[in-house]
């Protein structure tokens, strides 16, 4: 087939499928994803990035008349970044990950969706150089296009377009940033001005600045009366239910006395609203900081909607406090959040004006830290969102700059990047003034090991900090840094008494801990929360847990059955899926007093430590997790499965390991088989001291043990394995891996021996291999243990995992899923994580 004749037959095939109505009929987005992978087996004259070019440019033609090509060439690409660019895209476009009716919304839409894309997967200069590139007329329907349909490449176009320096497009990008202003309004604002000119800028922010400064009027209208109805609403609703024939004794005068007694609870909650008076300039300037939309507080009478406005929420508030009737039919733990959600808006409005001496408190109360490993921190938005919002109450509490608060940083990357997030780390200080310590991992070692600590960190092979470490170096570490005031260099030349008694008082004081994640932006708001938060809560021992929306990286979905992959590659990649409902995470952004975590290398270490008091903010905004959708990128793939080798056995093996801690540990006691005693039934630990304390003990160890032996004798036993997620997980490796591929490209005959399938056969494999090796090893492991008994359990361990080593001729370390119940084995089974707590406790306090 010569070019004209294939370039005629692409037109064709997506002709067929783009026409007038095609969006109304279900099925689109496959129809597109199968014509694609069709097109791919067609006889043709290109090479695969030339014929990649080609295919997509007849799409976007065929759905919307868009020149593919043109975009490309205009953005001046290298043949390597539009490789890669491209290479996302199909996969997109395989994976059914496009909103085909979003890109109809107006004009430019397509084009401003697929830059947001371009932006995902370029670097930083040629970036700035398309964005530069643009017309007026271009930028401000992509700027609504990065707020209304946000993800990785709206945070860097927009974090770009703010370098342009111009003041209005500031101040729009600031009020879209903080939610005040309203989407729905600029969407019909950019109807009415397709192309709009930067002499739109000025009507534009006034048409959205009045708009929201009328809807901060009529909250400042509604609260009194909300307010005043939320304290007489018990004696109301005892008044209704008086009347109603046969209610429940209620008559009663003890029934009386106690809706007064709550009435006058909430009055008193409430008083300090009373005290000072909140004009409607004050609740204008509170929104302008704290937004009007994408506040979440879980009201099932609101809709429980993200994206509905505070004042729909307010009113739907106020409406139901009006109505005794629907009230008696409200949950009392729903009537606890709306307090909690109402006084919450009013304490934190109260501080705003009043009290801003709390925030600096509450500042000085908190340590900003986050381990990282091999990411450029350029690229990510946990560091400048945290700054700039950090900037907002340095200005509102009138301090010169940031040093006196400082952030840590452990870095486990390599020499290269580490070099370019230490350059980074000083253009930020320099900007701000602030004082960001970028701690690399082998001074972070070198500490802990003088701590006595390093079992606690290094989790992972070759001294990596892994998941539970890195947690851990920021739990113990951080607070000594601050606590010493000093940089590690200096505290590393401190004598070992004065470094034990810093490290004694760092664990004692119980501060507060901003836990930070570097690919999570925080809203700019949300630094007041934390602070104010932890200045108020500053006598308990507690953890505030923060809404997420985003990536869904905590949803561990990804099956493990061969089958289930062949029919649907997509769910590889469901960790990754937008959710823009934001749900409660238990580590992002997550404020608390130090804890600690099992040092272990997999995840799933939230929850390690959940013996503290539990807090919730239902006004906060927010995180946003912008981990990235992670698709392979470089080559082009002429089908869905091809290049997901190496995806495929990292993210197996990762949900396998994840399946080893739900099943043989159970730190939540979803399934009633919690190993960790301070877990469950423990109640809650008054400070971190007791926890150590606690967890550091002979009985804790003892109990953590036989419990974790009993949860490995369920699993290896056939009646009870299926029981176990791990079990689940083993059965369906226990198959005919060509058998099923075969049968697979039984209807797909273009697939039979395709080179992409036979790599996905051989990653599994050796999956099926490494599950093997699991099983075999931890058969041998309880073996030991049973013949040889608990007394010794760390060195029966070790010998069976070196004499397993010698019988099969391999280090174990190469496989992860057996060794990772090999590591399981030594830090649960043999106790060890115990002893090494048990070791801070009698270091830290045996001179107190």
């Amino acid at each position: 087939m010569n070019r004209d004749q294939y370039l005629y037959t692409l037109k064709n095939e997506f002709t067929s499928i783009c026409k007038e109505d095609c969006l109304l009929k279900e099925g689109f987005s496959k129809k597109v994803a199968q014509t694609i992978e069709k097109c791919f087996q067609k006889d043709s004259p290109f090479n695969r990035q030339q014929q990649a070019l080609s295919i997509l440019t007849a799409f976007w033609e065929a759905f919307s008349k868009f020149d593919f090509n043109f975009f490309l060439e205009s953005k001046h690409l290298s043949q390597a970044d539009a490789r890669k660019f491209m290479a996302f895209l199909l996969r997109c476009l395989y994976f059914e990950d496009i909103d085909f009716v979003r890109l109809h919304q107006y004009p430019s839409a397509l084009h401003d969706f697929l830059f947001q894309l371009l932006a995902e997967t370029t670097g930083t200069r040629v970036l700035q150089r398309a964005i530069k590139g643009l017309e007026e007329t271009e930028l401000i329907p992509l700027i609504y296009s990065c707020c209304s349909n946000y993800r990785e490449g709206s945070y860097t176009i927009l974090s770009r377009i703010e370098n342009l320096k111009n003041a209005q497009i500031s101040s729009l990008l600031r009020g879209l940033e903080r939610k005040y202003f309203d989407l729905e309004l600029f969407s019909t604002f950019l109807k009415k001005n397709p192309r709009p000119t930067f002499a739109s800028l000025a009507p534009l922010i006034d048409l959205l600045g009045t708009n929201a400064k009328h809807q901060a009027a009529a909250l400042h209208l509604s609260f009194k009366p909300l307010v005043e109805a939320i304290i007489d609403s018990p004696v109301k609703v005892f008044d209704f239910l008086e009347k109603e024939k046969g209610s429940f004794s209620t008559h009663s005068e003890e029934g009386r006395a106690y809706a007064q007694s709550i009435k006058e609870n909430l009055k008193n909650r409430f008083e300090f609203y009373f005290e000072k008076t909140l004009t409607p300039e004050h609740f204008e300037a509170f929104f302008k900081l704290f937004g009007l939309y994408n506040h979440q507080p879980p009201l099932k009478l609101a809709g429980n909607c993200f994206n509905h406005s505070l004042l729909e929420k307010i009113e739907a508030v106020r409406a139901l406090f009006e109505s005794p009737m629907s009230l008696t039919h409200t949950s009392q733990d729903e009537l606890n959040d709306i307090y909690a959600f109402i006084y919450k808006i009013l304490r934190e409005m109260h501080c705003y004006h009043f009290q801003a001496h709390k925030y600096q408190q509450g500042l000085e109360s908190v340590t900003f830290a986050m381990p990282t490993s091999n990411k450029e921190l350029e690229k990510l938005p946990w560091l400048p969102s945290l700054l700039k919002g950090l900037n907002t109450l340095k200005a509102h509490i009138k301090k010169k700059d940031l040093k006196d608060y400082p952030i840590y940083i452990f870095d486990q990357s390599g020499e290269k990047i580490f070099s370019k997030n230490r350059r980074f780390i000083e253009r930020l200080n320099k900007k701000y003034k602030s004082s960001i310590l970028h701690i690399s991992r082998e001074k972070a070692l070198l500490l802990s090991g003088k701590l006595g600590i390093e079992d606690l960190i290094a989790a992972s092979p070759s001294n990596s900090f892994g998941f539970g470490g890195a947690r851990n170096c920021v739990y113990f570490l951080a607070p000594l840094l601050r606590t010493a005031g000093k940089n590690i260099e200096e505290i590393l030349l401190l004598s070992q008494k004065e470094l034990q008694n810093l490290f004694s008082a760092s664990l004692s004081a119980d501060a507060a801990i901003h836990m930070g994640d570097d690919d999570i932006q925080i809203p700019e708001a949300g630094i007041f929360d934390d602070v104010l938060f932890a200045i108020e809560h500053q006598h308990a021992y507690f953890i505030r847990r923060t809404y997420v929306c985003g990536r869904t990286a905590t949803e561990i979905n990804p099956s493990i059955d061969l089958a289930e992959f062949l029919r649907n590659p997509a769910g590889l990649y469901n960790m990754t899926r937008w959710d823009s409902h934001a749900k409660i995470n238990d580590m992002m952004g997550l404020l608390s007093k130090p804890k600690f975590c099992l040092n272990l290398p997999f995840g799933h270490e939230e929850r390690d430590m959940a013996a503290m008091g539990d807090y919730q903010d239902f006004f906060r905004k927010a995180i946003v997790h912008l981990a990235g959708r992670r698709f392979p990128q470089e080559k082009i793939p002429v089908d869905p499965f091809d290049g997901l080798q190496e995806s495929f056995i990292k993210t197996m093996n990762y949900v396998f390991q994840i399946g080893m801690v739900q099943s043989l540990i159970d730190p939540t006691n979803m399934k009633n088989r919690c190993v960790l005693p301070w877990n469950y039934p423990r109640t809650r630990f008054s400070s971190f001291k007791e926890a150590l304390a606690f967890a550091g003990s002979h009985e804790s160890k003892e109990e953590m043990q036989k419990r974790f032996w009993k949860n490995v004798d369920g699993l290896l036993q056939p009646e009870t394995r299926r029981t176990f997620l791990t079990g689940r997980d083993l059965d369906c490796l226990e198959v005919d891996i060509d058998g099923e591929i075969e049968k697979f490209c039984g209807e797909r005959s273009y697939l039979s021996g395709h080179a992409s399938l036979q790599a996905i056969a051989g990653a599994y494999k050796r999956l099926q291999k490494d599950a093997g090796l699991f099983l075999t090893l931890l058969k041998s492991i309880r073996e030991a243990i049973s013949a040889h008994g608990q007394t010794d359990c760390s060195k029966i361990i070790e010998q069976t995992k070196e004499q397993f080593e010698r019988e099969n001729k391999i280090g174990i370390v190469e496989w992860p899923i057996a060794y990772g119940i090999y590591q399981l084995c030594k830090v649960v089974g043999a106790g060890q994580f115990c002893k090494s707590i048990k070791k801070i406790d009698l270091r830290s306090w045996q001179n107190e």
